[in-house]
């Protein structure tokens, strides 16, 4: 080995510490992007329930002050609410709310469920949380996301 490197004007030992350090670098950011990309952080029990067991994800009260509240005689379509499976009626005088992912619940069903957590019971699409913490985290993981996507 060593008559390749000096065939190539190349130091053995400085090589061999490139080769380490890049390999590790290497596994070093794999690990971290299989982390992020899914499957392995459930794995490992690093989601968010997991790490900060007491935290509630409630949606901020002035996020739900602020969606879209109507009656059942405004919508164009029958439909029913995707937490009770309860048909609206047009003449049915109970309150709607449509979350801005565009679903439509009973004022009754999705209140307690957003005191509870922020996000949508049928897409996931998440409201602004009253945790700093954890709007905290969503901004950092949006940023490791990013981050992957360059390399």
């Amino acid at each position: 080995m060593s008559d390749y490197f000096t065939e190539h004007s190349r130091d053995e030992d400085i090589t061999d510490d490139w080769l380490i350090l890049a390999r590790l670098l290497f596994f070093f950011f794999d690990f971290l992007l299989m982390l992020v990309e899914g499957g392995w952080s459930e794995q490992l029990g690093l989601t968010w329930e997991n790490i900060f067991p007491n935290a509630t994800k409630a949606a901020c009260p002035k996020a739900i002050a602020n969606l879209e509240r109507l009656r059942s005689n405004q919508l164009r379509r029958d439909g029913q609410c995707p937490i009770c499976i309860c048909e609206w009626e047009k003449n049915e005088s109970a309150k709607l709310i449509r979350m801005p992912c565009e679903h439509i619940f009973h004022e009754s069903c999705i209140l307690p469920w957003l005191k509870r957590t922020n996000s949508c019971p049928v897409c996931r699409h998440e409201l602004p949380s009253h945790d700093p913490l954890y709007e905290t985290y969503k901004k950092q993981q949006v940023f490791i996301l990013s981050f992957f996507s360059l390399i």
